[in-house]
């Protein structure tokens, strides 16, 4: 216990300085009547402080309270004391604050001269005066304006004291006040120093009465101590805390010490789960689309091969009850979670920490922090197809894009992503126009793009050049070598023939999946011709497998369901290889929507299958061949492949 005495001795007396030189260095708070005197003698004061002459200083703010009376006088007073203080000069410091006259002061000032007292006792090695000083300041400060110096100088005299568990709580309540992310750290790390001196005993103890957050602190340090070796438990034994511990102060610093705990892939995903909850939306505007990817889960759970398959369970799950419906799945002893499918379910329980058992998210959390470990996010994401998009088109030897969106959110997202991945592999956006998606005529916009106008310009001058009419077409401009289209298939019907009949007849027009409803219809869709789109395998590719599972009886058959029906499929498929995956991001399987990987931040990526329509049907298209270095999901790419 002498050892720990000396270590606590050693960084109270440290924390104790930058104390001092804090309070003195920050902008003070407000002072009743202080600048009422001689401004010119109080500036004087503050420019010899500001310059280290603290002595001159302190002569100057006794100057100027000699011109005044009352608490304005008190104030220039206690002004000199703090700077005497900051010198390191106790004894002028005690004279002033021996005759300032307490009775005839406010509140106010006599909590800022208990303070003063509290420092000069520090200094004075009287730690238990300093303690009840500050107590005696805490009862006056009812506004709280003195908070922060309060508790500050009394967690520096508890740890002098030897009382280190007390010093982190004042520290904890300290954190509240403080509003630069700078000191907020550097308090945060001052805990850490605190806890770090501890013996194991005393945090592995009862610690009668500490805060959650104490006990966190207690928690982590013992965590850092232990023997657990190897990036992956570590990160393991960290989750662990994190759960224990959500949104702890003490997370931020670990990982910034630690970056492998947040860096290191967990496989935490079993290979045979025995027991699997399934949360998808039962009710409301989602249930249909939560139907057909159970209708997917049940499809693949009947055709595993393997004699021991896990016990699924079904569980509602909405925005509103997602993580009562996850507790009820870990209650019932479920292993792996997937779902939940709605944006809103999935960020209501990962909002709350790491969820406590491995997850597949059927849709991207929308918070900041993408990497959670032991959560996999698997959705059929619009701006991934943008993305690859714009790959495909580059592969193709295309360098100049213009581009066509709906001016909505969605539009919005995909013109986004497209656009930061093919600036990225060295492309151009010649321009974007924009339509509305509920518009019957998407003239304008078309016209735009190709600048027709400046065609039917160049008509009029030529005619105006020579004196007689002149028969010209509009024709398109060749500033852009193909077209990136976002749009569904009811917009994509219309503007393509537009496209034609304004001229743009050689002109490559790639889309995203929106495009095809799913179904083949070779009337409906002729108008669709040439469009080149990505879509999964599922829909455009071999369809025999997925056909197989389909059940015949089944009244919906749309695109729509198919499409989330093979996404259930996959993501039951994925459950024992995600841990594999995760770990391995070359490791591909082959899905139903799409050829699956998994990224370092967890979001399963998926490679799209690409085909044309030609006399209306979807037929497969021409695979690219990669320009230089291979492109993530483009053929060429590394990958090593799963059974």
């Amino acid at each position: 216990m002498h050892i720990l005495h000396r270590r606590l001795q050693a960084l109270s007396a440290s924390l104790l300085v930058a104390t001092i030189v804090l309070a003195a260095c920050a902008p003070q708070p407000a002072r009743p009547g202080a600048g009422a005197a001689d401004a010119q003698i109080a500036q004087k004061a503050w420019d010899l402080r500001h310059a280290g002459d603290y002595p001159g200083a302190a002569e100057e703010f006794l100057r100027a309270a000699r011109r005044v009376e009352g608490e304005p006088a008190q104030v220039y007073r206690l002004y000199a004391a703090e700077t005497y203080l900051k010198g390191g000069q106790t004894d002028p410091a005690r004279e002033i604050l021996a005759d300032l006259g307490h009775e005839q002061a406010s509140a106010d000032i006599q909590a800022w001269a208990m303070i003063l007292a509290a420092q000069l006792a520090m200094l004075d090695s009287q730690p238990e005066l300093a303690v009840q000083s500050l107590d005696a300041a805490s009862g006056l400060d009812t506004a709280g304006s003195r908070a922060r110096d309060i508790r500050e100088l009394k967690a520096t005299a508890l740890l002098q004291l030897d009382r280190p568990l007390e010093a982190v709580e004042e520290r904890i309540l300290i954190e509240p006040l403080l509003g630069d992310p700078a000191e907020v750290d550097a308090n945060r790390q001052a805990i850490w120093e605190i806890v770090n001196t501890l013996p194991t005993e005393v945090l592995q103890g009862p610690a009668v009465g500490a805060s959650d957050t104490a006990r966190g602190w207690m928690e982590l340090a013992l965590l850092a101590r232990s023997d657990t070796t190897g990036a992956a438990p570590a990160a393991m034994a960290f989750q662990r805390w994190r759960r224990k511990f959500p949104n702890h102060p003490g997370e931020s610093l670990m990982v910034s010490l630690h970056p492998e705990l947040a860096a290191a892939q967990v496989a935490t995903f079993p290979a045979a789960p025995h027991r699997l909850a399934l949360l998808l939306p039962f009710e409301g505007q989602a249930a249909s689309a939560g139907d057909a990817v159970r209708d997917g889960v049940i499809a693949a759970w009947l055709a595993d091969p393997r004699t021991e398959k896990p016990v699924v369970e079904f569980y509602n799950a909405t925005p509103g009850n997602a993580a009562q419906a996850l507790e009820t799945a870990l209650g019932d002893g479920a292993e792996v979670v997937v779902g939940p499918l709605e944006k809103g379910a999935v960020d209501a329980i990962l909002r709350a920490g790491d969820p406590p058992l491995p997850m597949i998210a059927l849709n991207q959390y929308g918070g900041d922090d993408l990497a959670r470990p032991g959560v996999v996010q698997f959705a059929l994401q619009p701006e991934e197809e943008a993305r690859q998009v714009a790959e495909r088109a580059r592969a193709d030897g295309h360098s100049r894009a213009w581009v066509m969106t709906p001016d909505d959110a969605w539009g919005e997202r995909v013109y986004r992503a497209f656009r930061e991945r093919w600036e990225a592999l060295g492309g151009t956006i010649v321009d974007r126009a924009v339509y509305d998606s509920l518009a019957h005529d998407f003239a304008s916009p078309v016209k735009q793009l190709l600048d027709i106008e400046g065609s039917q310009r160049r008509s009029a001058e030529v005619e105006e050049t020579v004196q007689r009419p002149v028969v010209s077409e509009p024709q398109a401009t060749e500033s852009a070598d193909f077209l990136f289209l976002a749009a569904f298939s009811l917009q994509a019907r219309q503007i393509q023939p537009q496209l034609l009949f304004f001229g743009a007849r050689d002109l490559p027009v790639y889309a995203t999946s929106h495009v095809y409803v799913g179904t083949t219809d070779a009337s409906r869709d002729a108008d669709l011709n040439g469009i080149i789109f990505g879509d999964m395998p599922a829909i455009v590719g071999d369809r025999s497998a997925i056909e197989s599972m389909l059940s015949p009886d089944r009244a919906d058959r749309s695109g729509s369901y198919e499409r989330l029906f093979a996404m259930g499929v996959d993501a039951y498929r994925l459950v024992p290889e995600a841990g594999t995956l995760r770990q391995h991001p070359g490791a591909r399987l082959q899905g139903q929507t799409g050829e699956l990987s998994i990224d370092p931040a967890g979001v399963v990526q998926r490679t799209l299958t690409w085909a044309r329509f030609v006399d209306g049907l979807p037929v497969p298209a021409v695979p690219a061949v990669p320009i230089g270095p291979a492109l993530p999901g483009t053929p060429g790419a590394p990958a090593a492949g799963l059974p």
